[in-house]
């Protein structure tokens, strides 16, 4: 007996890019997959297309916790704890 599968669901189409995981809010959950499809953001202003911009992403479910990526390539976790009362422009 032949087994009829879906096409597009499960282990063997994962996501191409990290517009397929995030939410209407924007934010992605921050895993292993989420982090490997991370990339830098080519520099608008460069003619030459050679320079590229850190991009940093927020999870789904811990607030203020974000996943980076440098213009170099190299990614990374950080947590951004913002105390009650103060703006994020001046604890950044």
């Amino acid at each position: 007996m032949r087994k009829i599968f879906k096409k597009g669901i499960g282990h063997n189409n994962p996501p191409k890019e990290l517009a397929d995981l995030t939410n209407e809010q924007g934010r992605v959950r921050i895993n292993k997959e989420s982090m490997a499809l991370l990339k830098p953001v080519p520099d608008s202003n460069d003619p030459e297309g050679k320079k590229y911009l850190e991009r940093v992403i927020n999870d789904t479910e811990v607030i203020g916790f974000k996943g980076k990526v440098n213009p170099g390539g190299s990614r990374s976790y950080f947590y951004q704890y913002t105390p009650k009362g103060r703006d994020e422009k001046k604890t950044a």
